[in-house]
């Protein structure tokens, strides 16, 4: 097995001991490490590959324009960005995003179809974002219509290019920095589209750099890179902090109705945010119904604000839905999971739009990549559709490899996150190719937890990690390990929570390990003291009761140390902002 380390170096960054064993695993020279406090600005749109050329066309078209995109944050964000800057110079446009479930990701055929009996195909013009780069046969199905089609995307590149009329892609041509989302490329092109076409309507601006901020976050893009080179044209940092703060100081008015329905606060939104509170409502959308709820959300304009509302619940709930299902969907690809060094779950009956979440918990969980398939039906062959994550092992190259082995009847994603579908017969194969391979070219996952004295010290280092917000791909939250001396321990059945506290008022969390503490040797430590059985039984019978009960394990002079392993930040929870405490392991 690999190592995953960076380096071994011992560079002064600052005059504090905790930034500097921090960012020693993260950036190469100081030079890198100014660039996290005062990143690259923006590139220059027209460097994008076809960029200027696209916005011409799509400003001088008399052509119906069909925006194509996709049904995640990044693809919801894409759309409706290009959506309601078009829709200044052309009413002539709509959208379309695929279904999930029926169509799968990308531009399709059926999709095409659709679009061909609504207009004359010499009258369309397709625009994809967030999907395109590998869309071969319904593109080339398109352009036998006669339909003129504009791809925008960010997606890994392949061996051959569609055959579209322009293609705006940061990996194509020369522009600076191959990394950013698909938003971002969308948002590049409207600053094109808008200055070319002379239009001055700045909160749409602001409106679209915010969307693309958003989804620097959702789809996990670079914010610190770890070479002084790539870092001084890493534009992802900037984007997404003046994003922050300009969704802090004036946000967009959908962002806005998002947060007073989910209950945060927008003068202390951060990444931790966005990743949390904005990116999962988006997606639940495209995971469980359809993206398109999303889009016409962020496409409504002021005028319509009661629609707006009943549109922004409707997501809301959306999520609160996806959030019980996701519950089971693991518990079934649990009971079927296999493998070594990828860990795989081909179940029949998992939701298709679930699959995802569920592959990035397994990951998080086994700490090795993961795949997460269910069956799916087309024209009568069986197949398997899954989904991948990985944190260590480059899943778009590893795919690129194994589909010389085995037949893969498609793949596409990047290096973090992949989509995939496998014909049934081809399964045990896929199996044994995919566990080799992924045994050859494992890689330890990075641990950079930096050992300090006590709770204290974890309080003053979060303190002083302020200053190197925002935290993301490349340049993750710290993590810590450190004693913790617990007199008390709490367990809240209804939510799984516990909680670790001593005579100091210090405190810990441990979300959702209600099963792992009940085995934990801290209770021959700590006798159970109290709890609310009775209480509750006075209202509930005793089945709801154990459901719903508290339980206090403490003993006077008696404590139990800690061994913790956690990550830190500077944010808000619970509307208290401060040092956050997030416990990964505890033993």
């Amino acid at each position: 097995m690999k190592l995953n380390i960076k380096s071994n170096s011992n560079i002064h960054f600052t005059k504090n001991n905790f930034l500097n064993s921090y960012l020693n695993n993260f950036i190469d020279n100081e030079n890198t490490y100014e660039l996290i406090k005062y990143p690259c600005f923006e590139h220059d749109p027209r460097l994008l590959n076809d960029a200027q050329s696209a916005a011409e066309y799509i400003l001088k078209t008399d052509k119906k324009i069909f925006i194509c995109g996709d049904y995640d944050c990044d693809g919801i964000m894409a759309t409706s960005i290009l959506f309601n800057t078009i829709k200044q110079f052309n009413s002539n446009v709509n959208f379309m995003i695929p279904d999930r479930i029926i169509d799968g990701y990308g531009l399709n055929i059926r999709m095409i179809d659709v679009i061909k009996t609504q207009v004359p195909p010499n009258e369309v013009l397709i625009l994809t974002c967030d999907n395109g780069i590998a869309c071969f046969e319904a593109i080339d199905y398109a352009k036998s219509l006669g339909m003129t089609v504009i791809v925008t995307d960010h997606h890994t590149v392949g061996e051959k290019l569609p055959n579209a009329d322009f293609i705006v892609h940061p990996a194509l041509g020369n522009y600076p920095f191959k990394e950013i989302s698909g938003a971002t490329v969308a948002y590049k092109l409207c600053q094109l589209i808008i200055e070319m076409g002379g239009l001055n309507i700045p909160n749409l601006e602001i409106s679209n750099k915010q969307f693309a901020a958003i989804t620097v976050v959702s789809d996990v893009m670079p914010i610190c890179s770890y070479y002084y080179d790539t870092m001084k044209v890493n534009e992802n940092r900037r984007l997404l902090q003046e994003g922050i703060t300009s969704m802090r100081n004036n946000p967009d008015w959908h962002i806005k109705m998002l947060s007073e329905m989910c209950n945060f606060n927008m003068e202390t939104l951060d990444e931790t945010t966005i990743g949390f509170n904005i990116a999962p409502v988006l997606n639940a959308s495209g995971r469980i119904a359809k993206a398109d709820y999303a889009v016409d959300f962020f496409t409504k304009e002021q005028k319509d604000r009661d629609a707006a509302i009943v549109d922004c619940s409707y997501l809301v709930y959306l999520n609160e839905e996806r959030k019980k299902m996701k519950i089971a969907e693991l518990n079934k690809a649990e009971s079927v999971v296999c493998g070594k060094s990828i860990k795989l779950a081909f179940y029949p009956e998992l939701h298709k739009g679930l699959i995802g979440i569920v592959a990035g918990q397994f990951t998080d969980k086994y700490k090795v990549p993961s795949g997460i398939f269910t069956q799916v039906k087309k024209d009568g062959t069986v197949l398997w559709t899954g989904s991948m994550r990985s944190n260590t092992v480059h899943l778009y190259n590893a795919l690129t490899e194994i589909s010389k082995k085995c037949p893969i009847v498609a793949f596409g994603g990047h290096a973090g996150a992949a989509g995939i579908t496998i014909a049934d017969e081809n399964i045990d194969l896929f199996k044994q190719i995919a566990e080799k391979y992924f045994y050859t070219n494992a890689c330890e996952p990075a641990n950079y937890a930096i050992e300090v004295k006590d709770y204290r010290s974890v309080l003053d280092a979060g303190e002083c990690i302020k200053e190197l917000k925002p935290f993301g791909n490349g340049l993750p939250k710290p993590q810590v390990k450190f004693n913790f001396f617990c007199t008390s321990v709490d367990v809240f059945y209804k939510s799984g929570h516990v909680k670790l506290s001593n005579y100091k008022q210090e405190e810990l969390w441990l979300f959702g390990k209600r099963d792992e503490i009940k085995k934990h040797p801290v209770l021959n430590t700590l006798p159970l003291k109290s709890d609310n059985m009775q209480k509750l039984q006075e209202t509930m019978n005793k089945q709801e009761a154990e459901k719903n009960k508290w339980e206090r394990y403490s003993q006077y002079k008696k404590y139990y140390n800690f061994i913790i392993e956690a990550e830190i930040d500077y944010s808000c929870f619970n509307n208290q902002l401060g040092t956050q405490i997030s416990v990964k392991k505890f033993k």
